[in-house]
């Protein structure tokens, strides 16, 4: 394998990596839970974040730009994260 296609290839995953987590980050807007929410969130911030550093020039600046979105979807959703795993940790003690 030349230079040539291993850089076409890298061009390809980084696409489809961001595709990816432009997905995972729709379904993350969508599922009602916030620890669900926040799951999908991070694995498409972490897919969007490996396709930054694979792609060049465009597909680059699309994956800095997804992913600083995903990473403030992240830092808004985790307040809500947290007093919902507060409720279930007091309701988890109770029962015992």
């Amino acid at each position: 394998m030349n230079d040539r296609d291993r850089e076409h290839r890298r061009a390809q995953s980084a696409r489809a990596l961001l595709w990816t987590s432009v997905l995972l980050g729709f379904l993350g807007l969508i599922v009602i839970s916030p620890a669900g929410r926040l799951f999908f969130l991070a694995v498409a911030t972490l897919f969007a974040a490996i396709s930054m550093f694979l792609g060049q020039g465009r597909a680059r600046t699309v994956g800095m730009v997804v992913t600083l979105v995903l990473l403030v979807f992240c830092v808004v959703t985790y307040p809500a994260y947290r007093e919902h795993m507060d409720h279930y940790l007091e309701q988890a003690e109770s029962q015992r």
